[in-house]
């Protein structure tokens, strides 16, 4: 029997119990694959080289910083380096900000509405796979998620909310900082720029708060924005162009991907367990109206927002928008969209789900209360499950894709010299890990005799990785010149065929034929 001042406390205290429960778990469930060994893909030994380079682990003259790449975490990691840090610290820093994802949802939803909703979206966010994914990549998007997250809450308690000066500053002090994380963490902008727009039109800028943010932002984002200025002549080319862009001009073609990046949503939400229901742009496309239905009041009462006269709507307002926002950018502007450009929808979607899932749960308990509840828990319990297992199995799937490449950087590192230099198309997972001068192939077979003359490689890495960095011809060309570069190394699938063959270079006198 529990004690009845015990059992009291516990059932004032239940709301608390359970987010403590589900907070725990989400940690749990994160730190969990902390050692899991996984080789870094190209991005992220993109960061990584940079994180090496600030903390002075090397200085390649191939490397150079990427200028649409803000190098917050590789500044973070790079200290960590100096400090005697390795990629198990790096990944505790990706953790805790997952994990900041999540208890900032909780923040977000229980400010909005309250502590039922909140925690229903808190405990889907905990478990969604792709952040618990991503966590373990060493890449940008969750740390990016995370300081996003902040600025929403300190903007609406500050900013809209008027709770305090203090947290609109913080506010603007995050986006900077969700910038500095991730360039494309500028479209984030959108949805706080409507909202001020809405709240005091062009007066805003009459507001010295206005100004007062404004710098907080340009001063926390001042590391990227004096190296970017002190590096190129052209700062704003080189931030923004795109290697995808093609210089043609934007046309209706281009409205399709609305459609076509649904499948992105369901493949998310739905994971590979539930997402073949029906087909995938179909599911999506469900999904998003489920949104918008949640969100309709918002919608028709538009002009009580605009003019300031309704609290509760323009919470949900500014929750759409915050769901719209990357999802039709990046349909319409960006051509290379992947599934992990939209994480920042899902929270929000999430606490909208919460609102559904309450007023559900309110309508059965017209019927009966405890299979209302019920029925609720089952739902939550299949979402949490198969998410598990679709992060589970993707992370430990995906542990070894690169392996191959990693293994091979690590083999040159140990049987070279700091001033041999590599060719590879897997140009930075190879700097990483060997810490060697390291170049690309080029893309004509006629320009590789000079480029050899020129590069001097000591080894040269030919492997199915990278296939779009990697010419056609380069798989060919060591079969036909075998007096010249003879395999050192060799890793290869469990049915014997080579994945990846390492060729030291024998230069000659003569010139390669």
């Amino acid at each position: 029997m529990i004690p009845q001042g015990r059992k009291e406390w516990v059932l004032k205290n239940k709301y608390l119990l359970m987010l403590i429960a589900i907070l725990l778990f989400a940690f749990i469930i994160r730190v969990q694959y902390l050692n899991t060994n996984q080789a870094v893909w190209w991005d992220a030994a993109d960061y990584l080289m940079s994180a090496k380079e600030i903390g002075g682990v090397t200085n390649l003259e191939t490397y150079d910083l990427n200028p649409k790449r803000p190098f917050l975490m590789p500044l973070i990691w790079g200290i960590t380096y100096r400090l005697g840090g390795n990629e198990t610290l790096f990944n505790l820093t990706e953790i805790i900000l997952s994990w900041l994802t999540v208890l900032f949802t909780y923040l977000i939803a229980k400010e909005f509405f309250n502590e039922k909703i909140a925690l229903i979206a808190t405990f889907m966010m905990s478990v969604l796979w792709m952040p618990i994914f991503f966590t373990h990549r060493l890449m940008t998007d969750v740390p990016a998620l995370a300081f996003w997250l902040m600025t929403f809450y300190y903007f609406y308690k500050g900013y809209i909310k008027e709770e305090g000066k203090k947290y609109f500053y913080y506010s603007m002090a995050f986006l900077a900082l969700s910038i500095f994380t991730r360039a494309a963490s500028l479209i984030n902008i959108i949805p706080i720029a409507i909202m001020m727009l809405i709240k005091q039109r062009l007066s805003l800028f009459k507001d010295k708060k206005f100004w007062v943010s404004l710098l907080i932002f340009l001063l926390v984002l001042s590391p990227f924005i004096i190296w970017i200025f002190a590096s190129y002549d052209n700062p704003l080319y080189e931030f923004t162009k795109s290697r995808g862009y093609k210089g043609e001009p934007y046309n209706l073609s281009n409205l399709s991907n609305l459609w076509n990046n649904l499948s992105y949503i369901t493949a998310t939400l739905l994971t590979p367990y539930l997402s073949n229901l029906l087909t995938p742009n179909l599911m999506g496309f469900i999904i998003l109206l489920l949104v918008l239905f949640l969100s309709l009041d918002a919608l028709i009462g538009l002009d009580l927002v605009i003019k300031n006269k309704d609290q509760d709507l323009t919470k949900k307002f500014f929750i759409l928008i915050s769901i719209l926002t990357p999802y039709l950018f990046y349909s319409l502007f960006n051509p290379g969209i992947e599934d992990r450009y939209l994480m920042g929808m899902y929270p929000f979607m999430f606490i909208l789900f919460g609102v559904g899932l309450v007023k559900l749960k309110d309508f059965l308990a017209r019927y009966n209360k405890i299979l209302s509840v019920i029925f609720i828990i089952v739902l939550l319990f299949i979402f949490g499950f198969v998410n598990f297992k679709t992060a589970d199995m993707t992370i430990k799937s995906k542990a070894d894709s690169y392996a191959p490449v990693a293994l091979a950087g690590k083999w040159i590192y140990e049987n070279s010299y700091k001033m041999d230099k590599v060719i590879s198309a897997s140009k930075f997972q190879n700097m990483y890990y060997s810490e060697r001068e390291t170049y690309p192939f080029p893309k004509n077979e006629e320009e590789f005799a000079s480029y050899l003359e020129s590069v001097k490689p000591k080894y040269i890495v030919v492997s199915v990785f990278e296939p779009g960095f990697t010419p056609q011809w380069v798989y060919s060309y060591f079969d036909k010149y075998k007096d010249m570069f003879r395999p050192v190394q060799a890793y290869t699938a469990t049915n014997n065929q080579a994945l990846l063959v390492i060729y030291e270079y024998l230069p000659r006198n003569e010139d390669v034929a």
